[in-house]
């Protein structure tokens, strides 16, 4: 996070509507839970935002979503940044065109970074059993659950991860995927362990 030389008059202002700042209803459903949509958050936060007089702004810049809180007053700000995955880390396979998952991800990380710097709740999109109880009991076909796997073994992050996961869900395949999920999180996890050793 990036700050202007003096937070006082922001921070202050942010203070003073912090228990304002609380768990915002989950009002999306998606493959991976129940989460709050970008359009909720912005819905709740712009009227508390503006009432002491801080704006909110989440241009997109180069390869990254900002998230700016900008005292209108001083000029103070709070400001974040998230990584956009490029189109071509963006796997291809689903109902999505390449277009609509990189749209996906934008709202995900204008989300989440708003979401951060407000310190709220609002869901966790990481995969649990009541998602998976929920799945039709119909089968997918080998051949469809190999072609996913060779996809997600190309993902690096996590965050992509969830969001092909996301992009792909069907109610055939929502159990393999759970566990195609889980198993390349946790390679992606001890990579990430064996390069920080």
């Amino acid at each position: 996070m990036k700050t202007s030389e003096t937070i006082t008059k922001i921070a202050g202002a942010l203070l003073s509507v912090q228990n304002e700042f609380v768990q915002i209803r989950k009002d999306k459903t998606g493959f991976l839970n129940q989460f709050a949509s970008l359009e909720s958050l912005i819905k709740k936060a712009k009227p508390i935002l503006t009432s002491i007089g801080v704006n909110l702004l989440q241009p997109i810049e180069g390869s990254t979503v900002e998230t700016w809180l900008i005292h209108a007053e001083s000029g103070e700000y709070f400001m974040s940044s998230a990584e956009i995955p490029s189109m071509k880390d963006i796997p291809e396979g689903g109902k999505l065109h390449q277009g609509q998952k990189y749209g996906m991800n934008v709202t995900y990380q204008k989300r989440y970074s708003l979401a951060s710097m407000l310190s709220w709740g609002t869901g966790d999109e990481d995969l649990d059993q009541s998602s998976v109880d929920k799945a039709s009991n119909e089968v997918a076909t080998h051949e469809e659950l190999a072609n996913f796997w060779s996809a997600i073994q190309e993902i690096k992050t996590i965050d992509e991860l969830s969001a092909f996961c996301t992009s792909n869900s069907r109610p055939e395949i929502v159990k393999d995927l759970r566990q195609m999920y889980v198993d390349r999180k946790n390679q992606i996890k001890a990579k990430e362990q064996n390069e920080n050793s």
